[in-house]
């Protein structure tokens, strides 16, 4: 039986995942405070209320707050679509304000590697439980390298060519092992200057860039990150994963999905689903684990969503599981 497995971990908890959206940036000093910047922070309020006068005076909002000591939370009520970063940094680079796009992706770089920097178990279960089947692909949506990180593991393939590969990445097998296609983008991915696609060693901070540099012969420019966000300009390289993902989910008898809600915000996600997914598709659902009086409607809640973005989904092929993330997975791979 042909398996996709889709990795979001948002709602399980048990992984970790930076979704595009609101969570970039916007939540990034509650997430990473008190180890967070003012300054950098502050700026990017000023230039959120510069593109859209709506925020006008959030900045001083925040400033007045950190002289309290009290927490500042982003204005999640307000927020719309284009709020997210991800169009902040379109409409920026649009008017090539340079300096502004600078800072977004500093801060994003900064928020992904503060929420990945800690060990999640949940990857140790996925990985007991799963990476050692047949037939089976992985569809993921986060940036974090711990599903990938050294033995013990299954080899896995990125389905991307880099022109040079750490070689400390001892689990990294080209065109062999594991499918892992990461349709953002992956943290320990690197471009240059050149367009040089380069993978380094799992452990990445916010030092690695800027400052590291190419390892391409003769190349030694610059690197940057290549995700999905900060990187607009490398679609060719991401082309090719959402082709295969496509592919991929087209040929699937079974999806597994993990901690993935698909968000509104999130089209192009939806879209690739609903275009791919065949009428026999079997779906198996793993929510995070509630307690008796909640579970119901939390059931009811992600089935009303799913008939709703997929109508020819039948009740008998959607399965919902709260169990928590060993009992979920122990029921999906017996």
């Amino acid at each position: 039986m042909a398996i996709v497995l889709v990795i979001g971990a948002g709602a399980s908890r048990a992984l970790v995942h930076t979704p595009l959206g609101t969570n970039l940036v916007w939540t990034y000093w509650q997430d990473s405070h008190p180890f967070a910047d003012t300054p950098r922070y502050s700026k990017f309020l000023q230039l959120a209320e510069k593109l859209f006068p709506e925020f006008r005076g959030e900045a001083n909002k925040f400033l007045s707050m950190q002289k309290e000591c009290m927490i500042y939370f982003a204005p999640e009520e307000r927020l719309r679509k284009c709020h997210y970063v991800d169009d902040m940094l379109r409409s920026l680079k649009g008017n090539s304000e340079e300096e502004g796009e600078k800072l977004l992706q500093q801060l994003i770089l900064k928020h992904i590697v503060s929420v990945s920097n800690e060990h999640h178990r949940g990857y140790d279960q996925f990985k007991k439980h799963f990476l050692g089947m047949p037939n089976i692909s992985v569809v993921a949506l986060n940036f974090d390298t711990y599903l990938n990180e050294g033995p013990p593991g299954p080899k896995l393939d990125y389905r991307v060519h880099f022109d040079w590969i750490d070689p400390n990445r001892c689990n990294y097998s080209s065109g062999k092992g594991l499918p892992l296609l990461k349709l953002n983008g992956s943290l320990d991915w690197a471009v240059c200057s050149q367009g040089h696609l380069t993978l380094l060693n799992y452990s990445i901070t916010e030092r690695t860039f800027p400052g590291g540099r190419c390892h391409v012969q003769l190349c030694n420019n610059t690197i940057a990150p290549l995700l999905v966000t900060p990187h607009l300009e490398h679609d060719s390289v991401f082309a090719g994963l959402w082709k295969e993902a496509e592919e991929v989910l087209a040929r699937a008898e079974k999806v597994v999905i993990i901690g993935y809600s698909f968000p509104h915000y999130d089209t192009r996600v939806i879209e690739l689903f609903q275009r791919s997914l065949k009428g026999s598709i079997v779906v198996e659902v793993i929510d995070m684990k509630m307690c008796d009086e909640l579970e119901e409607d939390a059931r009811c809640r992600i089935q009303a969503k799913y008939q709703g973005l997929f109508p020819n989904l039948s009740t008998n092929q959607l399965t919902i599981h709260s169990e928590g993330l060993e009992k979920s997975l122990q029921r999906v791979c017996p």
